[in-house]
């Protein structure tokens, strides 16, 4: 009987030693602007409700804007080459002004966003190698680019990804309800693969591997002679 006493006891401590670490800020309305020093990076993440706003520069810079008293819990950490943008651990954070993160870069190899924020660019971003597209949740990543050898595109859930520019190739993937759109993605081949009921939309000028299993569609431009389609479902693979 002792021996029970002390584990619910060393459970309601450890609870309330949780709950101590927990804390929720709101914003004091007293808007703020600051300039952030921060390393070279190429990749981008970010994990919250504010927007992201990319623009093409020669160096690494990073700006943040909203309720001053909030901009302490934001952090803007490069790590293995990513810039990580996202809350203090077990921080919750409610603004009355809208937090924003101006992101200036060159190159670009991957873009990560997960949470309800945006994440929008224009500019001659460029890469030479794979640059990764991916969206978890209900934001948006918009972009504008020069050229990117190759693109992966990937939505998980209700979000989207609209691209702009022009490629050799691009992987687009979707599992759930949201979109992806590079119908503007001058690219010669591409592969376009959905789970569920979102749609894609490309440019396909050689080839095109088109594959669905579920309700979405598929819709290409383009003047690719190479089609190959694969279906489960009610989904429909479109040409125009």
């Amino acid at each position: 009987m002792k021996k029970i006493f002390f584990l619910m006891g060393l459970l309601v401590t450890v609870g309330s030693f949780a709950q101590w670490n927990w804390f929720k800020v709101d914003g004091n309305g007293v808007y703020k602007k600051e300039t952030r020093e921060v390393g070279s990076f190429s990749g981008i993440t970010s994990s919250g409700s504010w927007d992201v706003m990319l623009a093409y520069g020669n160096s690494n810079s990073i700006e943040i804007e909203g309720d001053e008293n909030l901009l302490e819990y934001i952090e803007t950490k490069v790590e293995n080459g990513k810039l990580n943008i996202r809350a203090r651990k077990n921080g919750n954070i409610r603004s009355k002004n809208k937090i924003v993160v101006y992101v200036t870069v060159s190159d670009i190899k991957g873009l990560y966003l997960s949470g309800s924020g945006d994440m929008i660019g224009k500019g001659n971003f460029s890469n030479t190698g794979t640059t990764n597209v991916a969206v978890s949740g209900s934001g948006s990543i918009k972009l504008d680019f020069g050229r990117f050898a190759e693109i992966d595109a990937s939505v998980s859930g209700s979000g989207s990804i609209i691209l702009k520019g022009t490629s050799n190739q691009v992987d687009a993937r979707i599992s759930g309800s949201g979109s992806i759109n590079c119908k503007e993605v001058v690219s010669d081949d591409v592969t376009a693969h959905i789970s569920g009921s979102g749609n894609i939309r490309v440019q396909a000028n050689t080839s095109i591997d088109a594959r669905i299993s579920g309700s979405g569609n598929i819709y290409y431009t383009g003047g690719a002679k190479n089609v190959r389609t694969h279906k489960a479902g009610s989904g429909r693979v479109v040409k125009g």
